[in-house]
């Protein structure tokens, strides 16, 4: 996931021309909350 100068924002999670076509404009799917899982461990 991409971070500018290491710091979370909006553009780690989505992309602004939802280029792959994901619902809620994500970068990736989230199914199973794997976007969330990326970088938050349970």
């Amino acid at each position: 996931m991409p971070l500018v100068d290491g710091r979370i924002q909006c553009t780690t999670c989505h992309d602004a021309h939802n280029t792959h076509g994901y619902s809620h404009m994500l970068r990736n799917s989230n199914q199973g909350s794997r976007l969330c899982l990326t970088c938050h461990r349970l």
